[in-house]
């Protein structure tokens, strides 16, 4: 049957184990990992005890899965100076980025039209609902 080519039973065992080992060694290192550290390799590390961040900077409070961390980011957040926090998994995507912008006249227009112009320049942006206080 594997007479002929590269393909004979020699170099078929050659090519699985090429192949097979390093797959089934990296299974386990994750499957380790994961008993190890729950929030894995790539996972977001949900479902998750809630705890509380309390911004320095920001003057908030939110609630957030403790397997994530939360920072604030005085400097901004890769030149968006408007981002005061990031809250997101150890090692991946999703985030939730926190921004500012003061509005003197307090017109919800203005912060309607800020929300979009940050939705549309950011893309990929989605939108949450919101209930709680605002800390003054």
């Amino acid at each position: 049957m594997f007479k002929y080519g590269y393909l004979n039973k020699k170099n078929l065992k050659r090519v699985l184990v090429i192949f097979l080992v390093p797959y089934f060694v990296s299974s386990w290192i994750n499957f380790i990992y994961n008993i190890i550290d729950p929030r894995g390799f790539f996972g977001i590390g949900l479902p998750s005890k809630m705890k509380v961040y309390v911004s320095e900077t920001g003057h908030f409070s939110i609630l957030h899965p403790e397997t994530w961390n939360a920072a604030d980011t005085p400097q901004g957040n890769h030149g968006d100076l408007e981002n005061i926090a990031i809250i997101k998994p150890f090692r991946t995507w999703p985030s939730l980025q926190i921004a500012t912008e003061e509005f003197p006249e307090g017109n919800v227009d203005q912060v309607s039209k800020w929300g979009e112009k940050r939705a549309t320049v950011l893309n990929g942006y989605k939108q949450f609902a919101y209930s709680g206080e605002i800390v003054q």
